[in-house]
């Protein structure tokens, strides 16, 4: 296990392997009971995917547990983070204020007048 060492904020060391999207925080020591696959490739980066279950990891690859499962830091499940949480009352808020514009009457433009026009001041 050679690379840079990681730190998670309670301190345990931690590999960050790349998945297809971001990065993922993994326990430092491998865990017969974890849920994912990882291995280093030949430049030195980290690779993990997710195991179903029951399936075993392929020849390169070692169990290992996501360390957001035993970090002491985390925050409790039925609590929100305070970004996801804000994120939630922002979309919740700008949908509600859209709802709202969309809902008003009479807000619409009248149509567009064509045809001539007679200036009522003129005599003829």
């Amino acid at each position: 296990m050679s690379g840079a060492v990681h730190h998670c904020d309670c301190g345990a060391r931690v590999i960050l392997a790349a998945t297809a999207g971001r990065r993922q925080a993994l326990d430092w020591v491998p865990d017969p009971q974890g849920n994912v696959a990882a291995y280093q490739d030949a430049l030195g980066t980290w690779r993990v995917r997710i195991l179903e279950p029951g399936e075993e990891p392929l020849h390169p690859e070692r169990r290992y547990q996501l360390h957001v499962a035993s970090c002491p830091r985390r925050p409790p499940p039925g609590i929100p983070a305070a970004g996801i949480a804000f994120l939630a009352e922002y979309k919740r808020v700008r949908s509600e204020r859209a709802k709202e514009k969309r809902n008003k009457r009479g807000r619409r433009p009248q149509p567009q007048i064509t045809g001539l026009r007679i200036d009522p001041g003129r005599q003829q």
